[in-house]
């Protein structure tokens, strides 16, 4: 295993070899000290464990294994050669991503949304930071940690989700929604991820308060 590469809210992610293969390797450090924060960990990793385990599509990325010891949990996924689509934008210094390389891989997030919304699942978190390029540059959707099942029926609350990335009408009013009123995430969220990448933009509106 090397060295770290991106770093989350509960652990750091590695860069590995598995039979042969390289992977990405997610740790997970459990928060002793903090029941609360070690809850919410161990209920986002059996979540993202379940549904990688269950969604198999080209435009996912791939799930591989996972471990979980008393200390350390880990997730073991195909490795993005191309890192995230926010670093790829952040390397490209504000230069505009061609059209037709733009296009394919908001098409390639819009056919792995599809096929996750058609089994049940929502992923409430889709950013830049969570596409991930592979070498042959399509697109690999990541990180279903805050994911939900639609047919769940408690209410979901504004925190869920990174604001910069929602729908504005889902930013602003008061959430006893219906799980399936996130699929109005799916255009929006689209529409921001073909923009940035048109015109070379790591971040829309990143520093304006909400």
């Amino acid at each position: 295993m090397g060295s770290a590469f991106a770093q989350g809210a509960f652990g750091k992610l590695y860069k590995g070899t598995y039979n042969g293969e390289d992977v990405a390797i997610k740790i997970l450090e459990r928060p002793e000290n903090s029941p609360e924060k070690a809850q919410v960990m161990e209920q986002q990793f059996q979540q993202e464990v379940m549904m990688l385990a269950t969604l198999k599509h080209p435009n996912i990325v791939r799930f591989i294994g996972a471990c979980r010891k008393p200390m350390v949990w880990c997730i073991v996924t195909e490795y993005a050669k191309g890192g995230s689509v926010r670093q790829f934008l952040t390397r490209r210094q504000n230069r505009a991503v061609p059209l037709k390389l733009a296009v394919k891989q908001a098409l390639d997030v819009a056919r792995g949304m599809a096929y996750v919304h058609g089994l049940g699942f929502i992923h409430r978190d889709l950013k830049s930071d969570n596409l991930l390029i592979a070498a042959d540059r399509s697109i690999k959707i990541a990180d279903f940690g805050v994911a939900r099942i639609e047919v769940q029926t408690e209410g979901m609350t504004p925190e869920t989700g990174t604001y910069r990335w929602m729908a504005p009408s889902t930013a602003i009013e008061e959430l006893q929604r219906l799980p399936g009123d996130y699929l109005e995430f799916m255009p929006y969220v689209c529409n921001i991820l073909l923009y940035s990448t048109e015109v070379g933009l790591a971040s829309i509106a990143y520093d304006l308060p909400l």
